[in-house]
């Protein structure tokens, strides 16, 4: 799963390895997911589930960290935006297990 909101690369990558994309929505304030939603709506199919932190605000991921972490679901963050961005004293980028940071030449800040 990833979010709606997000580079056209990512959708390609996914698709690219034969992989179904599945979308789940932001929140109105920025950064913000209601992980209720999204982790209910995840089903036995989802493998790998992507949190991009966007213009600069990291998303406190700490609940889909724990979920992905009991499912067996590999978790990716996104932080070709929020380079440097801490979540509770713990920078973006080392939260998921393995930690996985993505940054692509595509992306808009580089």
């Amino acid at each position: 799963m990833v979010p709606a909101l997000n580079c056209v690369r990512v959708k390609e990558a996914i698709e690219a390895a034969n992989c179904e994309v599945q979308t789940y929505d932001f929140e109105f304030q920025p950064g913000r997911f209601n992980w209720d939603i999204v982790l209910d709506s995840i089903t036995d199919q989802v493998g790998v589930l992507i949190v991009t932190h966007l213009y600069g605000v990291p998303v406190d991921l700490r609940k889909a960290r724990d979920f992905c972490n009991a499912k067996g679901i590999l978790l990716i963050e996104d932080c070709a935006q929020t380079l440097g961005g801490y979540i509770d004293g713990r920078q973006v980028g080392t939260w998921g297990m393995p930690p996985y940071s993505v940054l692509a030449m595509t992306s808009q800040f580089l």
